[in-house]
């Protein structure tokens, strides 16, 4: 059995340690060799954090390792908040790993600041959010993931109730609801509504805790530059695996990111793709508030050309 060791019992990532290195498949796409710790990626960016310095992280019998990934690019205003409420969690087996896309403002001096407590992160150009989740996935070691965007952040204790959830049965993922915040002082809660699948996301992503061996068996499909994780969702979904919700509020989001922004085109696609023409067309005749007849006007193949990519 490995040894653990406490570097700082003031964060949740430092206080489980181990100097075993953990296995990595090798990377294609660019983030880190397998078996290279240093501080350049194979893309020529930069990296930092505890592995860095020869901490590791391992799960162990009765005490998950939950991994946290944040993608950021330009997160100067709200990174710092985000970074200490996974540190702040009481939780003691959690791994956070930060993707940034090679910032140009203050983000990378921010998480340097916090390079003590942070298990890997990497500064290095990217394609776009979903191939920088997919590096993050990458890079993870854990049984279970999560993704905390770069301008939300943690309610206290949340890690701790997800181990509560996963450790005494055979559960996949864990869910729960979002606090999403608009202007000033205006706030509402996401609940989930899994019998919507079909017309609407599902479930609130940034609450999803999931097993890591679906991340790798289902990757963010970065043909999507906006929608690939109500993708993943669906696919998971359909899988009829087994799920816990937990009736609470997770994360607190900021409305008025990427995701919070329609994408049309986007929507037609993987309706189409996920359920076929009939269910893609009727959810764009709900969003138009079209009849049929005025869309069959216009020209089938028409209508088929102008919503794929």
């Amino acid at each position: 059995m490995s040894k653990f060791f406490c570097l700082d019992d003031r964060y949740s990532t430092t206080r489980r340690l181990t100097k075993d290195k953990p296995k990595f498949e090798r990377i294609s796409n660019g983030v880190l060799s397998s078996k290279f710790f240093g501080s350049v990626s194979e893309k020529g960016g930069i990296t930092g954090g505890l592995r860095v310095k020869g901490c590791f992280k391992q799960p162990y019998r009765g005490k998950p390792l939950i991994s946290i990934v944040t993608v950021v690019y330009n997160g100067e205003k709200y990174l710092e908040q985000t970074i200490k409420s996974v540190l702040n969690q009481d939780y003691d087996n959690v791994e956070y790993i930060i993707v940034d896309g090679g910032s140009t403002d203050k983000t990378l001096d921010i998480i340097k600041k916090y390079d003590h407590a942070i298990d890997n992160w990497v500064s290095e150009k990217d394609s776009g959010i979903y191939n920088a989740m997919n590096k993050g996935v990458a890079l993870c070691t854990g049984d279970y993931v999560a993704f905390l965007n770069a301008d939300d952040w943690y309610v206290d204790g949340i890690v701790h109730n997800v181990f509560l959830a996963v450790k005494d049965d055979d559960i996949d993922y864990v869910f729960g609801n979002v606090n999403i915040l608009g202007g000033v002082n205006e706030s509402r809660v996401f609940y989930p509504q899994l019998s919507e699948y079909k017309f609407k996301m599902p479930l609130p992503h940034p609450s999803l805790f999931i097993r890591k061996k679906f991340l790798t068996q289902f990757k963010f499909n970065e043909s999507y530059k906006a929608i690939a994780d109500y993708d993943f969702i669906l696919k998971i979904i359909r899988m009829d695996l087994n799920s816990k919700y937990m009736d609470r509020v997770f994360v607190n989001f900021r409305a008025g990111g990427m995701s919070s922004t329609p994408h049309e085109v986007e929507q037609f696609r993987l309706a189409y793709e996920h359920f076929g023409l009939l269910v893609a067309l009727n959810k764009w005749y709900a969003k138009k508030n079209l009849r049929y007849q005025d869309i069959l006007k216009k020209g089938f193949k028409k209508i088929v050309r102008t919503f794929w990519p």
